[in-house]
């Protein structure tokens, strides 16, 4: 009767072990003051919440491989695609075309003058119309109590973030939740892709194909400034799933035109 009853309580834990979703909690400080954001992994997804969550809050697919907007308020939601990524980056490539043909009708010295104006007045991420990334690996540090490595990351060779890395096995997050972690961050910087000056915000993620997540970030650009946050704790628990599910009763809303 005991070795059925261990046999019983060791399979109980291994599957309570295997079905555990992940809760992080990270503080998070911009212009606008500090503030928590909670990420909940469970089901293939990632939810990010805000504040106390009464605000628009995020969902990621890993499946579906979608960002979801949603905005309680209004009980809709909008959703970020590889179609919705194709569209932003067709509108910025068509703003900064319509910016060269007027330049170049210009005569070479008013030409100059303009491009010179513009170039003080303009955000350097909307200079480019593409990124290209170099990552450096600069020592270590420890956040709340978890050793990590410092990542410095650069976008066209101007430093847009610097992170502290650390592997899912020291935060106790098991493979399948990691996974997740690993879709969005991907997911991300695909979205850079086509948005170059979302380049700094994204890359607080980290590095691609690099099995890590990060427990402190800093990233700033000429755009929102700078915004920093460190991890506050993490937990391996059964969180409630219907947090994760988008409300029947919500309807979807489409993105706004982004055409020029």
């Amino acid at each position: 009767m005991r070795l059925f009853t261990l046999a019983g309580m060791t399979g109980l834990m291994l599957a309570q072990t295997a079905f555990a979703d992940t809760r992080m909690v990270f503080s998070n400080t911009s212009s606008d003051g500090t503030e928590t954001t909670e990420m909940l992994i469970a089901d293939n997804k990632m939810r990010f919440v805000n504040g106390q969550g009464t605000d628009t809050w995020s969902l990621f697919d890993a499946d579906r491989k979608e960002m979801i907007i949603v905005d309680p308020s209004k009980k809709s939601y909008m959703v970020i695609d590889q179609e919705t990524m194709n569209k932003m980056g067709d509108a910025v490539n068509q703003a900064m075309k319509q910016m060269e043909d007027t330049l170049a009708q210009m005569p070479p010295a008013q030409r100059k003058q303009m491009e010179q104006m513009m170039k003080s007045m303009m955000p350097a991420e909307l200079q480019t119309k593409t990124v290209e990334f170099s990552y450096d690996r600069n020592g270590s540090d420890s956040v709340a109590g978890y050793n990590c490595e410092i990542l410095e990351v650069r976008a066209n060779d101007r430093k847009t973030s610097e992170l502290c890395v650390t592997s899912p096995d020291a935060l106790g997050i098991d493979s399948e939740d990691a996974a997740v972690f690993m879709a969005m961050r991907d997911f991300s910087l695909d979205m850079i892709k086509n948005v170059p000056f979302a380049a700094g915000m994204a890359q607080s993620f980290g590095q691609p194909g690099a099995s890590e997540m990060p427990v402190r970030y800093v990233f700033s650009n000429d755009l929102i400034g700078q915004m920093s946050g460190q991890l506050v704790s993490v937990s391996s628990e059964d969180v409630d799933h219907s947090l994760l599910r988008i409300p029947s009763d919500y309807k979807r809303e489409k993105m706004p035109d982004m055409s020029f």
